[in-house]
C-alpha cells in the first residue's frame, strides 16, 4: 500500500460505547468481532483505532474508497456484543485539510499523530458558507502555529448522525498540551469567532482520542 492511500476523501467514523458492565467482554467483542467485521464489510485503505480519554469507548476511523452515502450499510443495534451500550457510526466526506509547514503530508501526519481530536458541529445550511470560511481562513491558521497542533481534516457528515451533527473537524495533535496552548486560546478569542459563538448551533462537541492501533 502506498503512502498516499493512507488517507482518503471519505471516512467511516465508528465509535462503540461500553455499557456499565463492560470489562473484558467489551474489549474482546471490539477486537475479535467488531473490528474484523468492519474490515470485511468496508475493505478500508487504512484503519486507525483510538481509545477515549474520558469515557469507556473505542473509535475506529476507516479510510474508504468509492462508498455510497447509504445508511443501510451501517450497523444495526441487533449486532451489538456483550457489554456494549451503543454505537455511533457515520460516513463523512472531505472538505479539505491543512497541516503545519513541516508536515511531510497529511497521510503521514494522520498515521503518526498520537492524539485525534474530533470536533462536531450541527451547522444550519444557511450558515455553512461562513462557518467554512471561518474555519479555513482564520481558525486553523492560528491553531497550526502551535508546534503540537499538527493538522486538521474537515468533513461534511453525509449519513444521518444520531445527535444531528453535520460537520466534523478531525484534528491531529502531537500532545495533549496543544489543548491548553496560547495558540488555542488565541484561536478562540477573535471577533469573528465571538460573532459565531453567540449562535446556539455553534456549541460543538469535543473529544480527545488516544491512538492505540494504526
Amino acid at each position: 500500500m502506498t503512502q498516499t492511500a493512507l488517507c482518503s476523501d471519505t471516512i467511516l467514523f465508528d465509535t462503540a460505547i461500553a455499557g456499565v458492565e463492560h470489562g473484558v467482554n467489551f474489549d474482546v467483542w471490539f477486537a475479535a468481532r467488531h473490528l474484523p467485521a468492519l474490515r470485511r464489510e468496508f475493505e478500508p485503505q487504512a484503519c486507525r483505532v483510538y481509545a477515549s480519554a474520558s469515557c469507556a469507548s473505542l473509535t475506529a476511523i476507516l479510510e474508504l474508497d468509492g462508498i455510497a452515502d447509504d445508511p443501510t450499510m451501517l450497523e444495526t443495534p441487533g449486532e451489538l456484543g456483550a457489554g456494549v451500550a451503543r454505537t455511533e457510526q457515520f460516513i463523512a466526506r472531505s472538505l479539505g485539510w491543512q497541516a503545519r509547514p513541516e508536515a511531510i503530508d497529511i497521510h503521514a501526519t494522520a498515521r503518526r499523530a498520537p492524539i485525534a481530536y474530533p470536533v462536531f458541529f450541527a451547522v444550519p445550511g444557511a450558515r455553512e458558507a461562513e462557518f467554512n470560511r471561518w474555519y479555513d481562513e482564520e481558525h486553523l491558521g492560528i491553531l497550526l502555529k502551535c508546534p503540537d497542533w499538527l493538522a486538521c481534516r474537515r468533513f461534511r457528515i453525509t449519513t444521518p448522525h444520531p445527535a444531528g451533527f453535520t460537520h466534523l473537524a478531525l484534528h491531529y495533535l502531537a500532545g495533549i498540551a496543544a489543548l491548553t496552548s496560547p495558540e488555542r486560546d488565541a484561536a478562540r478569542a477573535t471577533p469573528w469567532r465571538d460573532r459565531l459563538a453567540v449562535e446556539r448551533w455553534f456549541r460543538g462537541e469535543y473529544r480527545v482520542l488516544h491512538r492505540i492501533l494504526a
